[in-house]
């Protein structure tokens, strides 16, 4: 649950951004509609060339979404609005495959403007006392390659590869920030390592319901891989974090 001491506050408002900038991407047609309350799944989808949709995302779904953050983060949905989920069909030349990085970013830019239009939505950031994992070695120590000065200059790259992430060259608060793509918290590096390593990390697979993949039912969770080969640990507990506060936000207007 987060707390309410309030550490900085950043405003953000989402409705005055898109009044300063009209020529922000935006979809060229959207319609919005509530899911079906029958259906349980939620995800995003590219059904054709030029087409995004969202099925049974919530309000605060679809602003993480347009923030590229975490549902979990998102605090001051009104009580009436939390339940109800959308389905969002959106339009544009501009996102002819929204698989590309570069494409998704246009896309959640687009979200944001519908959002601001439909949903009349303001928010402002805020670091709170929050949730957090804090990543720190084991007894014994880590299980990493320590890089040296004569190992060459080779770049930093710690990089996905499907349910893998090999590290090269990789300082830890590098390892940290990556890690917070793969759990529900932030990540703040607290192992006191200083200098670059390079590792493998592989870990089990889940799909949407967080349930092992048939074929991969021996491999470690996250959590446990960790520890196993890196030698590192994630602790929970409180600390600062920034999250996204709604200042305003309605039922979307109609179609």
């Amino acid at each position: 649950m987060l707390k309410p001491h309030v550490l900085c506050v950043v405003v953000v408002s989402v409705a005055s951004l898109a009044a300063q900038a009209p020529a922000a991407p935006s979809f060229d047609v959207a319609t919005i509609k509530p899911t079906d309350p029958d259906y349980r799944a939620k995800f995003v989808n590219s059904p054709a060339p030029g087409v995004i949709t969202f099925q049974g995302y919530t309000t605060a779904d679809l602003i993480a979404f347009a923030f590229d953050a975490d549902a979990r983060i998102v605090a001051g949905v009104p009580k009436g609005l939390e339940p109800q989920t959308y389905d969002i069909t959106a339009k544009s030349d501009a996102i002819q495959n929204p698989a590309r990085p570069e494409v998704r970013q246009t896309a959640r830019t687009m979200l944001l403007t519908l959002l601001a239009q439909r949903f009349r939505l303001a928010v402002h950031r805020e670091t709170r006392q929050v949730p957090i994992y804090a990543l720190r070695t084991v007894k014994g120590g880590h299980r990493m390659k320590a890089r040296s000065e004569g190992d060459g200059g080779e770049a930093i790259s710690v990089v996905f590869r499907g349910n893998t992430l090999p590290g090269r060259n990789a300082p830890m608060f590098v390892l940290a920030t990556t890690l917070q793509r793969l759990v529900d918290r932030p990540v703040k590096d607290d192992t006191g390592l200083t200098g670059n390593f390079d590792f493998d990390l592989s870990w089990r697979p889940v799909d949407a319901t967080g349930r092992a993949t048939v074929t991969d039912v021996d491999e470690p969770d996250l959590f446990t891989a960790l520890q196993e080969q890196l030698g590192l640990k994630l602790d929970a507990e409180t600390g600062p974090g920034e999250i996204i506060v709604v200042d305003r936000v309605e039922a979307p207007s109609p179609n």
